[in-house]
């Protein structure tokens, strides 16, 4: 065999290689289930049995309460689920994400009571992490520079033994600041015993 031929074999075997992983890459991307955080199960908890809805309906919003596209709506949306997700090992980066979105003060409170803890100190701490989702908004406040908001919420709390699901209301305190909305208070509601 010369050299030649040896060459285009080794190149046909390569070719055909390169084709079955191409092959068994798309068959797996194909048959794959989609993958998911898990949050958009959480909320089955919280709907009552036998809660059917046969119809959606829109509702249009009253003048004096934001739309669900505004700024406002959007703010709270991010500052709730942002606030109400973290972990022990995160070094509670969720509230340095945060400082462009509160106060001032509410930031430095936040820092004050959340000591962090240095990451090579985690290993002897178990893991506890938090996740939340925002179900619903119920406008108690509006007005140009201010607004009040009671937020509905699905929270996750994981640990190593454990995963526990349940719902938890947030008091969410906002004000206009520079064509901005922060969050100037946030304060959890008691937990709904079942």
């Amino acid at each position: 065999m010369n050299r030649k031929t040896l060459v285009t074999i080794i190149i046909i075997i390569l070719l055909l290689l390169a084709g079955a992983a191409v092959v068994y890459w798309f068959w797996q991307s194909r048959s794959a289930p989609p993958v998911t955080d898990g949050l958009d199960q959480l909320t089955d908890t919280a709907r009552p049995p036998g809660l059917v809805i046969d119809e959606l309906v829109d509702v249009e919003p009253s003048p004096e309460r934001p739309s669900q596209d505004s700024s406002l709506t959007g703010a709270v949306y991010y500052f709730v689920e942002r606030w109400g997700s973290y972990s022990n090992h995160s070094n509670f980066q969720n509230v340095r994400e945060l400082e462009g979105f509160i106060s001032p003060a509410m930031y430095e409170r936040a820092l004050a009571n959340y000591q962090p803890v240095l990451f090579d100190q985690m290993a002897d701490i178990e893991y506890e992490g938090y996740e939340t989702k925002v179900l619903g908004l119920e406008w108690q406040e509006t007005g140009p520079d201010n607004a009040t908001v009671l937020v509905q919420t699905q929270r996750r709390r994981v640990t190593v033994e454990a995963t526990e699901a349940y719902p938890q209301d947030i008091l969410v305190r906002l004000q206009k600041q520079a064509d901005r909305w922060i969050v100037i208070e946030a304060v959890w509601q008691e937990r709904e015993q079942f």
